[in-house]
């Protein structure tokens, strides 16, 4: 019994071997593990003539002459009214701790505005600029209510 399992090994081996030597390196069994020769060429079929078409005769069908449609008269289109030209803020005019929502809606949008978030907070800096000479308004916000405001004057 000791000497059948080695022999049994060597069996499997031997004919694992011997497949291999067979597949690989002779080509295979043909028709089993290649492909079948390819059948002998035969004639192609001659194609089948098609079939005469008929002339198409061209018929052009002329356009009914009528009126041109009515044009319908339109009132002159009316421009809705401009809104209201808001303000822009003085120093006086904004108080500390007030919401930037306010300020917005309050008065003009800011000629520059800035945001950016520090330490998890959300800071916003609005410039009011209100032209060529003037005094700029400077606002800074810290989680949407006003911190700190500030003036410059300019004369460019």
């Amino acid at each position: 019994m000791k000497s059948g399992i080695p022999l049994i090994s060597i069996v499997f081996v031997s004919l694992g071997l011997i497949i291999w030597v067979v597949v690989f390196r002779l080509g295979g069994i043909p028709g089993i593990t290649t492909p079948p020769p390819p059948a002998a060429a035969t004639a192609e079929p001659a194609p089948e003539p098609k079939p005469e078409r008929k002339p198409v005769k061209k018929v052009v069908a002329k356009a009914a002459e009528s009126a041109p449609p009515p044009v319908a008269e339109t009132a002159p289109a009316v421009k809705p009214p401009a809104p209201p030209e808001l303000p822009m803020p003085t120093l006086n005019d904004v108080p500390l701790g007030s919401s930037g929502r306010d300020l917005l809606a309050d008065f003009h949008a800011p000629a520059l505005q800035g945001t950016s978030i520090v330490g998890g907070q959300l800071h916003e800096t609005y410039v009011y600029s209100p032209g060529e000479r003037g005094r700029d308004t400077w606002v800074l916000l810290k989680d949407g209510r006003v911190t700190a405001k500030f003036a410059f004057a300019h004369d460019q």
